[in-house]
Order: structure tokens, then C-alpha cells, then sequence
């Protein structure tokens, strides 16, 4: 079985949501990479497809993966609340209680949004239990968060609009009383009869809003396909994250206000057959109040739509409780906007503005900003138990906090510490404003967060409490010139700028998420680098041509970047006192970065480094560049081997050393110093390039299975506190989760082995001091030089440039392409490929040993440069080595034919030892041919090459043309003018290839009604494309032609029609399947060919029984074709240009139409025939040229039969429609097949 889950099955109203109980027909990882953004799933990834377990089902998912990051994906109540811009989130309102016995949520509980803690201050349920609040009020809250959330923000749609607000509002206390929901609002009582372009009525349009997906932390269960089986328990709830599809419940949107339902299993409710949808997953208990998305093919972006409020799934495995259904709180647009007014400021447009504790103010005026001021003010931290009633006042004094909206240009200036509580800075697009501070520097300003719009920028010279942390989202800019050696600094969007001109850093703490943020510093001393975090997605910090030290750079995945965007070159030491494995990436496009490390540790890299302009000097234990083992969701050993008992199998760790998809790394340097005992290891999936490797004293290992693991790849960096109904949090206990302190990095390295060496590949030039140099299973492009002390080994290795070493050569089931000269050489099963250019009589590439040479069974495989202009030398010289003890023999290399271009080259070479005992090999005169080689045909070249130029006279076969096949039946037809369309298709061949032609016609004519024969003449316009494909071939051609014809039907039966056409045609040709030397050469032909086509064809038809008629045919063709050639300077074929003759003679017989019949019998016609087409004159001969000369062959002239089936219709005598099939055989060049269509349209 076979789904294809695209547009076209959204038709049949299939939509689909992701959730906890899932459909055990599919691969459990792929559930939990789906719904965590690992593996395959990563946000925005395009053409996914989902393949069950027994692989007969494929689901193509066509729309790019969401982004289920809005979540809080850490911490207390995972995935089950989302935020949507700023300091705002929402949730199902039932996660609210003062039940201490409840698993809730209450007032000031934490969240962990984009990997730090942030408090609940404010919520549009007032925090009320859901036991009294859900009387007359939707399953829906949104809450307000003392802190801007740095991770990704759910979008709301603007265009689906589910609520809006009831007019008169002046009585009403419940949700359902203040606001409508849209769509409801238009249906009858009975729920139908509504308008579905209204609302969430929107979402029937299938086409349109065609995905829906959630991800949850719910209850973890397996459903049976059959939906009527109960869902059996894999682990509890707030565990682990998955998802997978869901079914809108279309026929239930009418029925309940300000809710959506999926139905999770296929046919009508209570049937006994019904299934689960494929990939299927069902929300379960835990996964409340997580948040749905509806993908919108117009828009082209995931929406959120709701949140999850009930389903028949609970903790019990019981048919009762099949875990296929759900409702969600619908989004309330209405409701949200209304909140967020309560938290704001109107919008300041511009001018100068004074802020302490009498408020926000311009010209005395009050703007509206809610100041925390008194014995509260400040007291982000409590130091001990007994000072915490002060900061749960602080606390509830922050729901009264508004956030000020900036537009335009202005100034605010800071009269004395101030404290905006969970209120922050909202800058407008474009907007610039600064933050300026009476008392030069010295007041501190709290605040929940700044974020700037495109194009915004803020500049801020306020200081930062101690212990509290400066927010920054947003595209535009936020310019920082304060000191605050005791805050910390958290980027989720655009860029920090630090100018602090003092010697005290800018912040003590600087933490990085979502990879959109950059920190620019302007001096090493503004930051501390032992408390730099790059979170989940990282961030870049721009060194801008400063010099930085980190003991270890704390980064959890290759989104962090360092970076130097200045023109001057930084520095970056590492200096890491234990083993150290770091994710992130190293970048710089302008001045480069001088890294150097001289731990004694090892210091692996699997990020990447982009580094042109820099270099790398290291001198400690081991450097590692390595590729990445792609990072998957994972689940503990418990519940791995569960669902072992399942047929399952997951990842129990993010990576592991042996599994098979891996990402391949790029390091780009300018050069590599190993030095003082160092090892350098260049492992599975990594490519190196870089000017010069130097070691020097070192070891050098290019390919190698060995591989850093890290057991916490991908959540490195985490705060200390996750969220939960606790009243401290990174902003609570001050001694021990302080500015600093609220931050852990962890790495668990342990070193493993890949199961093979792929994609490892070098370029560069590797110089060797002292040093070893083991090269496995890699791919070397540069040169190698080595003293003679350092030996050099390959195995299972391919190698284009020149080894020159003083000492030994050890070489093993490898390609070298290069010159070879060194003093020992051991090879065995090696190819060497040994450039020789005939014209000057050398081989540029000498295979040399000075000391001994040792080994057996290799191969000397010549490449034929130039052709030769004399053979007055009779030797040259391929390979001369030192063989004291008179070992070898010339078995010890074997040199192989050499195929180049048509022909194929055998070699004369011979062996001798010179009186210094050098065993030669050498390509030698032969004396009967004054040749170096003897040389035959290259007979599978040649026919492929003649096969090209076949394939040029088939597309000039399916230019001609016969009126029936043009026009369709013309006979009686009573209208002067016609226009006609024609297409055909088909595919044809001659032997040794396959190709397919397309062709479109368009034309128009004239009738003129003489007394003995109806008379036409009209102009016709094509365009054509044929297409080649096939192993190292790659033709299109494209046709555009024109040209005119005059067809005669005489009333007793006889026809003639003449066509003349012109057609040009242009080439795109790409071929390299023919061999020059060791290399194969593209060959190309990007010209025009000019085509002329000119054919008459005449007949008879004899009519018998009123409507059927037997039809002998006879036809010519002549024109021209132009000459054609494809190569490269040393080897090239050509076709030359000819005025072929043809004939075809057929014989057909059918029923003929009727213009204006009455029945459709007798608008109906068909007719069948057969055929022989004979060329009568050879087409153009061919020239196929290389290094031994030219091969010329006679043109192809050929004789095939065909036959042919065809029908056609008659509307009216307006519309004339015509079919055909035709095949050819027994001919060199045939027709496959051919379909053609017609229309004709006569008045």
C-alpha cells in the first residue's frame, strides 16, 4: 500500500495534528524525532517521508517541518504551554488550581522557555481554579511572564480570525459573554447551516489548511491499528516528547463554541472496522493546554490554532479509552489583544521622555508605565528564607506591570533606579531611541526584556541589576554602554553591541539561544569568557578583531558560532583543562581567526570551521576534526527495552558512534601547525582544506574510524532550575542560582568506532617534520613532503599531487596520482597513474626510490596527454626504482591497456636494471610500427558515439509529417477557414540508446473550393523537445520551426499534400562516457542545428459501403540537415551536414466521418493501416576524432516498418478531434511509440 499525503488527499478532508498515543505500524524514533526537531525533522525541512515499519506504506509530508521550539520544552509541565511573542504564552485554562493535591500550575509558577526560568505574573483567568472558572468560560488562558521569552514565538494567523468581541460588553463577566466565536455565531441552533468562510469554518478548506501538528509530553502509549483496541502504556507523562498525525473532525465544528476536535481513526464512529490513521497520534493525560498548528498552503507558515483540553485517552489501558479523539481550546484572538492592552503602554511616537519611581513622563505628563517602587522594589533575589515575603510582594506587584511601545525617535532618560517589574521595551520597525541615565552610568534599570523591530536600535546606557538579566529579541540592534559586572545578558534575536569604554565587563553572564542572536563586543574585557552559554540553537558571538581565551567554549549544537566580522585578525585560545568536545562552529569571511591551543588535554571539533584567513596552531594532546553523528531524541533504557518488546527500537543516547547517518563537517583554514608530540585525526564524515598542514614532531592521521561521543550531545547548557511550583527560581535563591550560577555545562566524551571511513577528504599540501603520516580510506588532493624521519603510510586511499619524501613510503590498496619520489617505497595493490606526454617524450610524473622498493601486484596505468609529433626517442623513462638485492621484476607493476577516446592503447613496456641496479620501466619504440603502443578500436566508445549522431536523425524522423496526422478528416468539410493544434509524444531508439521527444503544432489555413478538388493552404508553428538520459549522457534539445503546406483532395478520391518546414534546434549536450586516459572528459555541444523538411504525399481513397474506404498512400521526403559537432580539443565526433531522400508507402483502411451528421455512429471514425519507410540516400557521414587520428563511418540509410491505429470525431462541422498510435520495428532507427493528438476547429 502506497499513500501520497499531499494536496490531492487533502481533498478527501483528511487533516492531520501530532500528539502522544501513537500508531504502532510506524518506527517509535521517528514519533520522537518528529516531536523533538532532531534527526530527519529539523524545522523547515522540506520533502520528508515517513516509511512504516513493514515498509509498505510511505507517507509523503508536503510542507516544511514546523517548529515545535515555542514550546517550553525544559523543565516542569514540558510542551504544555507556548509562547507567542514577548513576555505572553498560552495554555489550556484547567492548568491552573490552588489544590495543592493538583499537579498544576499556580500564580508565580515558572516556565522554562528558550532554556532559562521565567514567572507567571499575570494570566486572563486571574489565575482562577478551573473548577469555578470553567462555568461559562472556554479551556483557553493567556498568561503574562516577568521575563521576554527568548525561544521561538508561535504565529497567529491573520486572516483565520476564530473570535472577536461581542459589542456590548457592558454586563458581561464570562468569557463566552465578552467574546464570540465567529463561525458558531453563523450557525443554526442545530449547529449547521454555517458559513464556512468564516472562522475556524475556514479549515474545511482542505487545499488550503492541509497539516495540523502538535507535539506533547502526555502519557507515551502504543495504539493497535484497529481503532477499537485499547492503547497500551509505554512510560508516564512529562517524560519524553513525540507527535504524529491527527484528523480534523470537520463534522463537529458546528456543534461547540470556541473549541476544534480531531477524530484520530478512519470511518464513521462505533463502526467495528475502523482504523487508525497512519502515523497517527492521539493526545493523552499530560499533554494539556500543549498547542496545535495548522499549515497554511497560501501563506506558506505554520498558525497556532488551540490548545489541548480533553481526550478519550487516560491512564488506564482499557477498550474504553481508545486514545483516537481530542478537543482543543480554540485560539481567542480577541482575548489576547485585550490582554496584552492591559500590559501596555499606548504608543510613545517620539521625543524625550524621563523615567523613576514617579513613572514614565514627558513634559510631566504621565505615560502610563507601572513603576515597582517602595520596600519591593528590586528584590529580584531572596538571600534567605526569612527575606522571601519581600520577594513574593515584588512578585505580585509585577501583575500591574506594562510593557512601553516605542516608535519613532526619542530618548529616555533614567532619573534614578527604576524598576518596570515584567514591563520591557517594544521598539518599532525602524524606530530608533536611547536609554540614557542621569547619573552617568550608575542607575540600574529592571525590566522584562527589550525587543527591536527590523531596522530598530536602541541605545542603552542604563546598568543592569545585580542578578537580574537583560533580555534582548527582536531583528534590529540594542547598542549596550553600561558596565554590569554582577547581571547577566540573554539574546534570543538580532544583535547586542557592546561599548562599554571601562575595564569591568559588560555583563557577567552571557547566554545565547534560537541561533538568530548576535553579540558584538568591542573589547576582550567586555565579556567573561568563563560564563559564555550557547544554548539549544546557539548564537554568534563576533570576536570583531578582539583576542578571546576560553578554558571550554560552552555550546550545546552547532548553531554556536564564533565569529570575527572585522577586517583585523582575532585570537582564540582554548586552553581546555580536560577533554573537550565542541559543537560549535568557527567562522570568519573578512580577517580570519588565530586559534591556538596547548592543552595537554584532547580537543575535538564536529561544528565545522570557516575559517580562509586563519590559522590553527596546536600543540597539546590530540586534535580531532570529525564529522557530526546526526542527533536524535532519545528515551532511557526502561523504556527502550519496553518497546524492544514491541518490534522498537530508539536511541537510548542523543548519538552513538555506529549509527549511519551522519552529517558531513567542512574545516577551512588557512594553515594547520601540529607541534611538540601532537596528534592530529581527521575522522568519519570531516573535510579538511587548508594551504599547508605543518607537523613537526607530530603525528598526522587522515581518515580514521575513531569518533568523540558525547552523551549530552545537543543539551550541554542548561539552567539549574526548570520551572515548577516553587517561589524562587534563576531569580530566587541569590546564593545559589545567582547571575553565574544559574547556568551548567556538561559533556559525557567517550571515544568510539564508526562502522566504515566515509567522506574523509583533504586539500592541501602536507609537510612532514620529524612526523608520521597515516592516510585510510580518504580522499587526497595536494602535495606531501616529508624529512627522513617521517614516514608516510596509505591504505585504502586515493591521492592527486606529489609525494617527495626522505624516508619511507608504505603504500597499501591505493590510487596515487602524482609524482612519487622517496627513498624507500613499499607498495602492494597500488595503482600509480603516470602522466605521459607524448609530445615531448616524458612522462612529467616519474615514480622514483632512491634506497629499495618492496611489494607486489601493482598497476602503472598511463594518461595520454598529447599526441605524439615524432618517435625519435625510444625510451620513456615511467619508473626507477633502487633495487640493490635484485628483487623485482616487471611483474611488480601491471600496466593495463589504456582506452582514450576511440581507441585503445596497448603499451610496450619494457623492463631493465641499470648498472646502479635501478629497476626501470620504461614505455618503449616498438620497431615494426615506429610506435610506443599498439593500437586497436574502442569499439563500445564507437558505438555510443555513433549512437549520438542516430539520435540526431530520429528527431528529424518525427518531424515528418502526412495531413491526416496534421489535420485529422477533411473531406466535405463545408467551412473556409481552420486552426488546428497538435501534439504527439513518444519514444524511440536505435540500438544503443533511449530517448523520449515531445512536440506541440500549431496552425491555420485557408480553403479554396475549385469544381474537381477542395484546396488548403496554410502556415504552421512547432516547438519540440528531446531528451537523452542515461549513464554519462545528458541531451536536450530543443526545437522551434515554421513553415507552410497545401493539401488537395480531389472529389474522385485522389489527395496530394506538400509541406515545407524549417526547424532550429538548439542543443544542450553534456556527454562523458568516452575515456581519455586515466580521466574521464566532459564533452559539450551547445550549438544549433538548422533542419529543412520538405515532403509530398499523395493517395487515393476508394470508398465502399457508403462510409468505409481502403486508402494506398505514397510519400517523399527530402531536406536538410546541418552538420553537428560535440567534444573537447583532443577528442571530438562529428556529423556532417546531408540532403537525405526518403519514401514511405502505406496502405489504410477504415471509416470515414461525416461533417454535420446527425447520430454520433456517423461522426465517429477510425481507421488502422501498416507501412515501409525506406531512405533511398545515406544521411550524413560521421567523423570521430582523438589522439590516433580520425575514423571515418558511412552515413546510416535504413528501412523500417510500422503500423498505425487511429480514431476521430466530428462535432458539429465546427470540431474535428483526432487520436493516433503508431510503432515502427525492424529498422536501425525506430519508433517506439508515438501518441498523437489533434484538434481542429473549421468556420
Amino acid at each position: 500500500m502506497y499513500y501520497r499525503f499531499s494536496f490531492a488527499f487533502a481533498c478527501l478532508a483528511v487533516q492531520f495534528s501530532f500528539a502522544s498515543a501513537v500508531d504502532e505500524t510506524f518506527h517509535y524514533q521517528d514519533y520522537l524525532d518528529f516531536g523533538n526537531n532532531t534527526g530527519r525533522f529539523t524545522p523547515g525541512a522540506q520533502n520528508l517521508t515517513i516509511t512504516s515499519r513493514d515498509s509498505n506504506t510511505t507517507l509523503h509530508f508536503n510542507a516544511p517541518m514546523p517548529n515545535f521550539s515555542a514550546a517550553n520544552l525544559r523543565g516542569k509541565w514540558k510542551s504544555e504551554f507556548t509562547n507567542i511573542g514577548a513576555g505572553y504564552a498560552i495554555s489550556a485554562a484547567h492548568m491552573f488550581d490552588n489544590n495543592q493535591a493538583k499537579d498544576v500550575a499556580k500564580k508565580h509558577a515558572t516556565l522554562n522557555f528558550g532554556g532559562v526560568d521565567s514567572i507567571i505574573v499575570g494570566a486572563s483567568n486571574n489565575f482562577k481554579n478551573w473548577t469555578e472558572y470553567k462555568k461559562g468560560n472556554p479551556d483557553f488562558v493567556v498568561l503574562k511572564m516577568n521575563k521576554f521569552n527568548l525561544n521561538s514565538a508561535a504565529q497567529i494567523s491573520p486572516e483565520l480570525q476564530f473570535t472577536s468581541s461581542r459589542s456590548d460588553q457592558s454586563s458581561a463577566t464570562t468569557i463566552i459573554e465578552k467574546y464570540k466565536d465567529n463561525y458558531k455565531d453563523t450557525c443554526d441552533v442545530y449547529g449547521t447551516n454555517c458559513n464556512d468562510n468564516v472562522g475556524k469554518g475556514q479549515l474545511k478548506d482542505s487545499s488550503r489548511y492541509t497539516y495540523y501538528a502538535r507535539s506533547g509530553t502526555g502519557m507515551q502509549k502504543l495504539g493497535p491499528k484497529e481503532a477499537d483496541r485499547a492503547a497500551t502504556t509505554i512510560s508516564e507523562h512529562d517524560k519524553f516528547i513525540t507527535s504524529g498525525f491527527n484528523k480534523l473532525d470537520t463534522n463537529e465544528l458546528g456543534n461547540s463554541q470556541f473549541v476544534v476536535k480531531f477524530r484520530n481513526e478512519t470511518g464513521y464512529w462505533g463502526a467495528t472496522n475502523r482504523k487508525r490513521v497512519d502515523f497517527s497520534s492521539s493526545s493523552a493525560p499530560g499533554d494539556s493546554g500543549s498547542a496545535i498548528y495548522v499549515y497554511d498552503n497560501k501563506l506558506g507558515q505554520w498558525f497556532v490554532i488551540g490548545v489541548v483540553s480533553t481526550s478519550n485517552c487516560n491512564t488506564f489501558d482499557d477498550t474504553a479509552y481508545t486514545c483516537t479523539e481530542a478537543t482543543y481550546g480554540l485560539i481567542n484572538e480577541a482575548l489576547i489583544e485585550d490582554f496584552k492592552t492591559k500590559y501596555s503602554t499606548p504608543v510613545l511616537t517620539g521625543g524625550t521622555y524621563t523615567l523613576g519611581d514617579d513613572g514614565l513622563k514627558k513634559d510631566q505628563k504621565d505615560m502610563g508605565a507601572h513603576v515597582i517602587t517602595g520596600n519591593v522594589k528590586g528584590e529580584i533575589t531572596f538571600p534567605n528564607y526569612f527575606q522571601k515575603d519581600t520577594f513574593i510582594a515584588r512578585n505580585n506587584e509585577m501583575e500591574k506591570s506594562k510593557d512601553i511601545y516605542l516608535s519613532g525617535n526619542g530618548t529616555i532618560t533614567l532619573q534614578s533606579d527604576v524598576d518596570l517589574g515584567a514591563g520591557g521595551l517594544i521598539v518599532e520597525k525602524d524606530a530608533k531611541w536611547t536609554i540614557a541615565n542621569k547619573n552617568s552610568n550608575n542607575n540600574w534599570l529592571i525590566l522584562g526584556g527589550i525587543s527591536t523591530d527590523t531596522g530598530a536600535q536602541v541605545t542603552y546606557h542604563a546598568k543592569t541589576k545585580d542578578n537580574d538579566f537583560l533580555h534582548k529579541i527582536g531583528n534590529g540592534d540594542l547598542i549596550v554602554t553600561s558596565s554590569s559586572p554582577n547581571a547577566g545578558l540573554r539574546i534570543g534575536d538580532g544583535r547586542v553591541v557592546l561599548q562599554n569604554n571601562g575595564d569591568q565587563v559588560s555583563f557577567k553572564e552571557v547566554y545565547f539561544t534560537s541561533g538568530r542572536g548576535t553579540l558584538q563586543i568591542s573589547k576582550a574585557s567586555n565579556i567573561d569568557t568563563n560564563h559564555i552559554y550557547f544554548g539549544v540553537g546557539g548564537g554568534t558571538l563576533d570576536m570583531n578583531g578582539q583576542n578571546l581565551t576560553f578554558n571550554r567554549i560552552y555550546a550545546s549544537d552547532s548553531g554556536a558560532v564564533i565569529a570575527n566580522t572585522n577586517a583585523t585578525n582575532s585570537t582564540l585560545s582554548i586552553n581546555n583543562a580536560e577533554n573537550y568536545l565542541y559543537h560549535g562552529q568557527i567562522n570568519s569571511n573578512r580577517g580570519g581567526i588565530n586559534i591556538n591551543s596547548s592543552s595537554k588535554h584532547d580537543l575535538a571539533f564536529d561544528g565545522g570551521i570557516d575559517n580562509a584567513n586563519g590559522s590553527f596552531d596546536f600543540s597539546g594532546k590530540e586534535l580531532t576534526f570529525q564529522g557530526k553523528p546526526i542527533t536524535h531524541a532519545y528515551v532511557d533504557w526502561e523504556v527502550a527495552n519496553k518497546l524492544k518488546g514491541y518490534g522498537q527500537n530508539v536511541f537510548t543516547t542523543p548519538t552513538s558512534a555506529t549509527q549511519v547517518d551522519w552529517l558531513t563537517r567542512s574545516y577551512k583554514l588557512k594553515t594547520l601547525a601540529i607541534n611538540n608530540g601532537a596528534t592530529f585525526t581527521l575522522a568519519h564524515n570531516a573535510v579538511l582544506e587548508v594551504e599547508n598542514l605543518n607537523a613537526n614532531n607530530a603525528t598526522i592521521n587522515l581518515g580514521s574510524k575513531r569518533v568523540w561521543i558525547d552523551s549530552k550531545d545537543g543539551e550541554n547548557v542548561k539552567s539549574r532550575l526548570y520551572g515548577g511550583n516553587v517561589e524562587s527560581s534563576s531569580y530566587g535563591d541569590g546564593k545559589a542560582y545567582g547571575v553565574g550560577e544559574d547556568m551548567e555545562f556538561n559533556q559525557n566524551l567517550t571515544q568510539g568506532y564508526s562502522n566504515t571511513i566515509e567522506n574523509v577528504r583533504f586539500k592541501g599540501d602536507l609537510n612532514l617534520a620529524n612526523s608520521d603520516a597515516n592516510l585510510t580510506s580518504m580522499e587526497f588532493v595536494g602535495n606531501i613532503k616529508a624529512d627522513n624521519m617521517s614516514p608516510i603510510n596509505l591504505s585504502n586511499s586515493k591521492l592527486q599531487g606529489n609525494i617527495t619524501s626522505n624516508g619511507a613510503l608504505n603504500l597499501s590498496h591505493s590510487y596515487i596520482n602524482g609524482k612519487i619520489s622517496t627513498n624507500a617505497l613499499n607498495a602492494n595493490n597500488t595503482t600509480f597513474v603516470v602522466n605521459v606526454d607524448l609530445d615531448s617524450k616524458q612522462a612529467n610524473n616519474v615514480i622514483e626510490a632512491s634506497a629499495s622498493a618492496s611489494g607486489n601486484a601493482n598497476i602503472l596505468m598511463l594518461n595520454l596527454l598529447q599526441t605524439p609529433t615524432d618517435t625519435s626517442v625510444d625510451n620513456i623513462l615511467l619508473a626507477s626504482l633502487q633495487d640493490t638485492n635484485k628483487t623485482l621484476t616487471q611483474n611488480y607493476f601491471d600496466t593495463p591497456n589504456v582506452k582514450y577516446g576511440f581507441s585503445v592503447y596497448k603499451p610496450n613496456v619494457t623492463f631493465n636494471r641499470d648498472k646502479d641496479n635501478k629497476a626501470q620501466w620504461q614505455l618503449s619504440k616498438l620497431e615494426k610500427t615506429n610506435s610506443y603502443f599498439d593500437v586497436s578500436d574502442n569499439n563500445p566508445a564507437i558505438n555510443q558515439g555513433n549512437g549520438l549522431f542516430n539520435q540526431v536523425l530520429l528527431s528529424y524522423l518525427i518531424e515528418w509529417n502526412n495531413i491526416q496526422k496534421r489535420m485529422g478528416e477533411l473531406r466535405d468539410n463545408p467551412s473556409a477557414y481552420g486552426a488546428w493544434i497538435r501534439t504527439f509524444g513518444g519514444s524511440n531508439s536505435d540500438g544503443s540508446y533511449r530517448g523520449n521527444f515531445f512536440e506541440m503544432q500549431l496552425g491555420g489555413d485557408y480553403q479554396f473550393k475549385l469544381n474537381y478538388a477542395d484546396v488548403y493552404a496554410g502556415s504552421m508553428f512547432n516547438y519540440t523537445r528531446n531528451m537523452l538520459q542515461g549513464d554519462n549522457t545528458n541531451i536536450q534539445s530543443d526545437g522551434f520551426g515554421l513553415g507552410g503546406y497545401a493539401s488537395m483532395l480531389f472529389h474522385n478520391g485522389f489527395y496530394l499534400d506538400s509541406v515545407l518546414r524549417y526547424v532550429r534546434y538548439i542543443n544542450n549536450t553534456n556527454i562523458s562516457f568516452i575515456p581519455s586516459g586515466g580521466a574521464v572528459i566532459p564533452m559539450r555541444n551547445n550549438s544549433g542545428i538548422n533542419s529543412l523538411i520538405f515532403s509530398v504525399e499523395g493517395g487515393y481513397r476508394y470508398m465502399f459501403m457508403n462510409a468505409y474506404y481502403v486508402e494506398p498512400q505514397i510519400e517523399f521526403i527530402t531536406g536538410y540537415i546541418g552538420s553537428v559537432t560535440i567534444g573537447n580539443p583532443q577528442i571530438y565526433l562529428t556529423l556532417q551536414s546531408s540532403t537525405p531522400l526518403s519514401g514511405k508507402v502505406s496502405l489504410f483502411s477504415g471509416k470515414q466521418a461525416k461533417f454535420g451528421a446527425s447520430s454520433i455512429f456517423d461522426s465517429l471514425g477510425f481507421r488502422v493501416g501498416f507501412g515501409y519507410a525506406f531512405d533511398m540516400k545515406a544521411y550524413g557521414d560521421r567523423v570521430l576524432s582523438d589522439l590516433n587520428g580520425s575514423k571515418f563511418y558511412k552515413g546510416i540509410q535504413d528501412q523500417r516498418m510500422f503500423v498505425n491505429l487511429g480514431t476521430g470525431y466530428i462535432l458539429g462541422n465546427s470540431h474535428r478531434f483526432n487520436f493516433e498510435l503508431e510503432r515502427s520495428f525492424f529498422g536501425k532507427l525506430n519508433i517506439n511509440w508515438l501518441m498523437n493528438a489533434s484538434y481542429r476547429l473549421s468556420f
